[in-house]
């Protein structure tokens, strides 16, 4: 985006990182699920939203990724399946003869699972250069930049310990 202001010539501005780490992005789809088929056993008909919510956790466990249970899919092709849970969201919320209140409650959680999507970083676990992305330490959020440096600094103090002989 250009940026100019008073006194300024102007400079470009990059769109922020998404920040959500991909265990959370599981994490957030278990909650997702496990609501949707706890609302969909309360309602009239609860075939819709419990069939729903149970997509959505196979969609989850089956995505490679720290809360997985059998990681046969990638994150970035999880990425895509996302949009495809939401769009499914979506088509049941206006599918004739759900009631209002499950309407709302299925247009809901496709706006969570969009805000979701956007704020996660998927290709920090589809990069090929470890488990959590390049060992550099840039680009990380403090939490992994912290955890790094603290394997770091055990791994030289075991190297130091070893040496000394």
């Amino acid at each position: 985006m250009w940026v100019s202001g008073p006194g300024q010539t102007g400079e470009v501005r990059s769109a922020p990182r998404p920040s959500r780490p991909f265990w959370l992005h599981q994490f957030a789809e278990y909650v997702v699920g496990l609501a949707l088929i706890a609302q969909g056993l309360q309602s009239a008909d609860p075939l819709l939203p419990s069939l729903a919510g149970a997509v959505i956790l196979i969609n989850t466990t089956i995505a490679k990724g720290p809360l997985s249970a059998f990681a046969f899919v990638s994150p970035g092709a999880h990425r895509v399946l996302d949009v495809i849970m939401v769009v499914m969201l979506g088509v049941l919320a206006v599918v004739p003869g759900v009631d209002m209140a499950m309407r709302l409650i299925l247009g809901s959680f496709a706006i969570v699972l969009v805000v979701v999507m956007r704020t996660t970083r998927y290709d920090r676990h589809a990069s090929g250069r470890g488990r959590y992305g390049s060992d550099t330490g840039t680009g990380g959020d403090r939490a992994e930049d912290l955890g790094r440096r603290a394997g770091r600094m055990a791994g030289q103090g075991v190297k130091a310990w070893r040496s000394r002989r």
